[in-house]
């Protein structure tokens, strides 16, 4: 009778706590989902290694397996598998060698973007619009002859100042989809960028379906 008493109330201890993980689960969940505003952090990076271990796992993208484009317009915009970039400024282009605009950072191909204006004076030369909202986002980036550009995101501004290979990367505690590059602060020319890294956001989808299962099985374990 004692054993019997005693899995009963491990039984009833279990229960009470799948439902208390059941219900941060949905609070977590509709904190995800809700568009209550507050202010952004965001942390960035310098070491690609701290980055890495900050976020543990990523998707990459190193331009290998994208078509060779140069020199193309603005309006013109590169699809890739997780994101598009859009030249809303001057020029970009996916090269297989410099072109004497500057270096190729990995593999055969980089990306070169065109920031010719000093700083703030356009409001953005190129966008990578993600195709799912992420959470954090890297890359290498190369002078060509610009003296370094600024990524925002979230309404903040975030310098980068080259010197050779230059890392940067960052992690924000508000989902986004969209960063966009303009001219450093007082030159001009070309940039170059590589192996561009992210950290895709779980889907709302996929949320609810974890929610529907963990709501399954608590009301399976309790008949």
């Amino acid at each position: 009778m004692a054993h019997y008493m005693l899995s009963l109330y491990q039984y009833q201890l279990l229960k009470v706590r799948l439902m208390n993980l059941f219900t941060k689960f949905l609070l977590i969940s509709c904190t995800l989902l809700s568009s209550t505003a507050h202010s952004v952090t965001i942390t960035t990076f310098t070491d690609s290694a701290l980055w890495e271990a900050a976020v543990s796992s990523y998707s990459q993208e190193d331009f290998e397996m994208s078509p060779s484009v140069t020199a193309s317009q603005a309006g013109d915009t590169f699809t890739l598998d997780d994101f598009e970039i859009v030249i809303d400024k001057n020029h970009g282009s996916i090269e297989i060698d410099s072109s004497g605009t500057g270096p190729i950072i990995g593999g055969t191909k980089s990306f070169f973007g065109d920031v010719h204006s000093v700083g703030g004076t356009e409001p953005q030369f190129q966008t990578l619009n993600f195709f799912n909202d992420i959470s954090a986002f890297a890359a290498d980036f190369a002078e060509g002859d610009a003296d370094g550009i600024t990524l925002h995101v979230l309404g903040q501004s975030l310098p980068i100042t080259f010197s050779g290979i230059t890392f940067f990367g960052f992690i924000s505690d508000t989902a986004f989809s969209s960063v966009n590059i303009t001219g450093g602060s007082t030159g001009s020319g070309f940039y170059v960028m590589d192996n561009v890294k992210f950290v895709p956001e779980p889907s709302a989808l996929l949320l609810f379906s974890l929610g529907l299962i963990g709501f399954g099985f608590i009301r399976k374990s309790a008949k």
